[in-house]
């Protein structure tokens, strides 16, 4: 299972989207990281034109894409889907704050309340240990 912690938007000259602090736990470790929702090929490449559009000329988003769930279009064209992937991360073995609190400021993750994300981190290696 996978826990969201917090998210930010990240904005580039090539897209927009939304990251987001994770933790999950996998066989003996955690991993802390970075994740985004997936995004998928340009729309026009999975589905036939005609399909595409309603009668007004609008783009119909499907609900669900290969059986994953789609919940938005980046740049008007390319589906993101509810999966997530993970980008950056570190693999703790236990809670170690002075592991986090590097990993956190590495990757720019400012928290209004530091001590409450540390709690937050802490809380999911201590039920899923």
């Amino acid at each position: 299972m996978i826990k969201k912690l917090i998210k930010r938007e990240i904005s580039s000259l090539a897209a927009c989207f939304e990251q987001y602090l994770c933790i999950e736990k996998i066989n003996d470790t955690y991993r802390l990281g970075n994740y985004e929702h997936k995004i998928l090929e340009s729309i026009h490449n999975i589905f036939v034109e005609d399909d595409l559009y309603d009668e007004e000329g609008n783009i119909v988003v499907p609900q669900y894409i290969s059986g994953h769930k789609v919940i938005g279009l980046s740049d008007g064209e390319y589906p993101i889907i509810e999966d997530l992937i993970v980008r950056e991360y570190v693999l703790l073995s236990m809670y170690d704050e002075q592991v986090i609190d590097n990993y956190l400021d590495k990757e720019s993750w400012v928290a209004n309340n530091k001590i409450d994300l540390l709690n937050q981190i802490k809380m999911f290696i201590k039920r899923e240990s």
